[in-house]
């Protein structure tokens, strides 16, 4: 496909890019794998024979690079368990609430979740992105 086409195809699926890659990961991560999406996506540009191939090759390339940013982001971020000598009075208390706040974070992603896609999207808007309700 000719080149010239491709910002405005990009411009018009960033959006929804975004969207999609806000839902798996937090704001700048989710950025950074459209923008890598949208990279990849040039690359096969040419390879492409019609203008709507573009957004479902988008969507994958932008699933993909939340994937593996997941992935690297679990490697890095894993936390050890705490010891048998580290757990013991103030310590103790800290990793009971550590616990306590990642199990709510955990009940609270499950109910983002169970909502229909849409209302996840405004929930993310106004909690997460801090836009106003009348945003």
């Amino acid at each position: 496909m000719e080149t010239t086409a491709f910002p405005f195809i990009a411009s018009n699926l960033r959006g929804r890019l975004l969207a999609l890659a806000r839902q798996l990961l937090e704001r700048d991560d989710a950025e950074d794998a459209v923008q890598e999406a949208l990279v990849r996506l040039w690359h096969a540009w040419a390879q492409l024979p019609r203008a709507s191939d573009a957004e479902r090759l988008g969507v994958r390339l932008t699933k993909n690079a939340c994937i593996d940013r997941l992935r690297s982001s679990h490697s890095r971020h894993s936390v050890p368990l705490p010891t048998a000598e580290s757990v013991g009075g103030e310590s103790a208390s800290n990793a009971e609430d550590h616990l306590e706040e990642q199990e709510l974070r955990n009940a609270l992603q499950a109910a983002v979740d169970s909502l229909p896609r849409r209302e996840s999207e405004l929930w993310q808007l106004h909690a997460e992105d801090g836009l106003s309700v009348a945003e």
